[in-house]
């Protein structure tokens, strides 16, 4: 599918009978191409189950619960079906036109070449491919993460997911790639229950990353993740010995104060 998109560089130039160059901003178009192939060429690689924001026929609220997420396979690359994220029409398949405003280069910085807004604009382009008349969107491989809320005790504070890339305050301990489905709910299971959040451990059997195609399966997080925020770290360790969610709360507090009298202004 051939789409136009938009740029706008800056560009140098000297008035008649002047001698000093100017800048001035220059708009232009260019015919880009969106791939388009049939899914025998993109076979399912991996299918997730997690929890989603969905958009629900029928419904006028979004719906928040398990949702399943196809990714295909094209050049050892992974695509997943271009869902909006945010706004009325959250969990709604887009079009190529409602994708137009992340291929063009229209805003800021201006201070590139016209090569560098065309180069820019192709490697856009080419996140995106229609398989089957639907748009997909290339996407990070999924694994399975494990997120902690508040401050523990409150049985529902650890939280079982799929995500598709790294959180620099998540330290590399808490994520597992598809293969390793069994450790990751043994770790989540020691977090949940180390905070006291009994409840929790009730829900990581319905988080799954099927997997179709093995040779998708790339991601290390011991060796591509850090440690996480060491503040972070050190919150989570006091949440994890407290006995109560009080206790918890003060020691937090303390931790957060000494923290406070570090920082120089």
């Amino acid at each position: 599918m051939k789409v136009t998109a938009k740029y706008i560089y800056r560009e140098e130039y000297t008035p008649p009978r002047c001698r000093k160059p100017r800048s001035r901003e220059v708009e232009k178009d260019i015919s880009v191409n969106i791939r388009e192939i049939s899914s025998e060429l993109a076979p399912i690689a991996m299918l997730t189950t997690t929890w989603e924001s969905r958009r629900v026929e029928g419904q006028e609220d979004t719906v928040f619960g398990l949702t399943e997420t196809v990714y295909r396979w094209f050049n050892k690359k992974l695509y997943t079906p271009c869902i909006s994220q945010s706004g009325d029409d959250i969990g709604t398949q887009r079009t190529i036109a409602d994708v137009m405003h992340r291929i063009n280069e229209i805003s800021y910085p201006y201070d590139v070449t016209e090569h560098e807004r065309i180069k820019k604009i192709r490697k856009n382009a080419r996140r995106y491919i229609i398989i089957d008349g639907l748009l997909y969107v290339q996407s990070g491989e999924p694994r399975y993460k494990i997120l902690t809320f508040g401050l523990g005790h409150n049985h529902g504070g650890t939280g079982f997911f799929v995500d598709t890339g790294y959180n620099t305050n998540i330290g590399k301990d808490n994520y597992f790639n598809a293969f390793q489905r069994e450790e990751a709910i043994q770790h989540f299971k020691k977090v949940a229950l180390g905070r006291g959040d009994t409840e929790s451990v009730k829900e990581e059997e319905k988080i799954n990353i099927q997997v179709f195609i093995p040779e998708a399966v790339k991601c290390n997080p011991n060796k591509e993740h850090g440690n996480g925020c060491s503040f972070i770290n050190s919150l989570n360790s006091v949440i994890s010995g407290a006995s109560s969610v009080a206790e918890a709360g003060l020691t937090v507090m303390a931790l957060g104060l000494k923290e406070l009298a570090n920082v120089k202004i």
